[in-house]
């Protein structure tokens, strides 16, 4: 109890809502809010993924240029994936699907799969006691299934604290399907200005660090150093193995990430720094975003046995 309260919703609490105009009509989405300052959207019918999010009334995340949208605008293949990439703090890639699109007897697998196309069903929104605290939760039930192929359930939970400025993401992944299918996974946590900046600071230990390409190649060197928008830049991507947590600080507050390395032994980053798309993605994983056809062939490919389940769990600190 809190004698300069009369409800607790004053301080901390969540609401369910939906959007109603523009590319958003229809989505339904919950606020979630707490006494730190720490604010962030859970977008229910983009699969529980993490869009707005900040601290103090200052964005942690990179909205791109086309913003979010409605997944009745997601069309699976092609180009369509740049035209529904809101980015945010968390966008979930997979699950069948991970990096460039390909067709595989007669099926499109768009660019990192359908899961952020998904809506979520038996949400349920609940606040308890915990050791001097309060728990924030959202849960939810995301379904990825297809006849005579894949059925995968997942069940997402995201949680923080009414006096913690920290977010947790858990996930259980269930192949309900009576055959072994193999499963690809990338968060695709993305950072942007303020937080991101010239001035800020990227810190994460590798034991294995590859650029993806030229471009890639050419910036290896100063591959964590943090540069200021400019026209024309080429996306830098580096793929890193043996990281199990990753920290971007600016002068005023930073964020930390962390995750199971057993779980998530992939961590992508995609360094973005052109005017309007200014961008640092950290991205954990099961697998690199090379592609289904790639990954396939790969000793690394992840298979999920008939009814076995995989958990994952992120954990996003402010610092």
């Amino acid at each position: 109890m809190n004698p300069y309260i009369g409800h607790e919703s004053q301080l901390s609490g969540f609401y369910r809502f939906t959007y109603t105009e523009g590319a958003l009509r229809g989505l339904d989405a919950v606020e979630v809010y707490n006494e730190t300052g720490l604010r962030f959207t859970i977008l229910l019918g983009r699969g529980m993924d993490i869009g707005y999010a900040s601290y103090k009334g200052q964005s942690l995340a990179q909205i791109s240029k086309c913003g979010f949208s409605s997944a009745v605008y997601f069309q699976n293949g092609g180009k369509e994936w740049q035209h529904a990439f809101g980015a945010g703090l968390v966008t979930t890639c997979g699950l069948s699907n991970v990096g460039p699109g390909s067709e595989e007897n007669g099926e499109i697998y768009g660019t990192h799969g359908r899961y952020s196309s998904l809506s979520a069903e038996q949400v349920s929104l609940s606040r308890s006691a915990a050791e001097g605290d309060e728990v924030l939760e959202v849960s939810g039930v995301i379904r990825q299934a297809e006849i005579f192929g894949e059925n995968f359930e997942v069940y997402r939970t995201i949680r923080t604290y009414s006096r913690q400025n920290k977010i947790e993401l858990t996930d259980t992944i269930i192949n309900q399907a009576f055959e072994p299918m193999p499963l690809m996974l990338m968060y695709h946590c993305n950072f942007g200005y303020p937080l991101l900046n010239e001035n800020a600071v990227l810190k994460f230990d590798a034991q294995v660090s590859t650029p993806r390409d030229a471009a890639a190649q050419a910036g290896f060197a100063e591959m964590k150093t943090i540069q200021p928008p400019r026209s024309g830049f080429a996306e830098q991507v580096y793929f890193h193995s043996g990281v199990q947590s990753a920290e971007l600080c600016s002068h005023d507050f930073g964020v930390r990430l962390s995750w199971s390395q057993e779980a998530l032994p992939c961590m992508t980053q995609w360094s973005m720094f052109g005017c309007g798309d200014y961008v640092l993605g950290l991205e954990p994983g099961n697998c690199f975003p090379v592609g289904r056809s790639e990954f396939l062939q790969s000793d690394s490919a992840e298979y999920l046995a008939a009814g076995e389940s995989k958990t994952t769990a992120l954990l996003f600190e402010i610092i």
